[in-house]
């Protein structure tokens, strides 16, 4: 399953009906989706352009914090492992849990972990909806 979210409804949606392999590859469609939509709310909140979230390079302190922080949510949210989340957004996956980390770290500023709270939220809502259209079997 894509979506491993204990906190919407996925059976309203569909997702819980999705049979993907527990080993399997999410397609690369899917990952592309996930990835437009999460990059989407992440460079909202922070400023960023989605080109500059695409990079491969790091880039500026900011664009890489962005970058992490949509690795997290990704992670958090959608409860992928880091294998998933590094595939959608063309990381090594320790790559991943070294965001993970920058990002917890930064948890203990009250702003900064509301502005989470919030984007945990939004990316299974925002996911969850578009679930309709974006179904797919292995």
């Amino acid at each position: 399953m894509i979506f491993r979210s204990d906190e919407v409804d996925t059976s309203v949606c569909g997702l819980d009906e999705m049979q993907i392999e527990p080993d399997a590859r999410i397609p690369d469609s899917e990952a592309q989706r996930l990835r437009r939509v999460i990059e989407g709310v992440i460079g909202d909140v922070f400023g960023v352009a989605h080109a500059d979230l695409n990079r491969q390079s790091r880039g500026k302190a900011r664009v890489a914090l962005a970058r992490q922080a949509a690795m997290y949510v990704t992670h958090v949210s959608c409860r992928l492992t880091l294998t998933d989340v590094g595939q959608i957004f063309s990381r090594d996956r320790t790559t991943v849990a070294h965001a993970c980390a920058v990002i917890e770290d930064r948890r203990d500023d009250p702003v900064f972990d509301r502005a989470l709270e919030l984007m945990e939220w939004i990316v299974p809502t925002l996911i969850c909806n578009g679930a309709l259209h974006a179904r797919f079997e292995t």
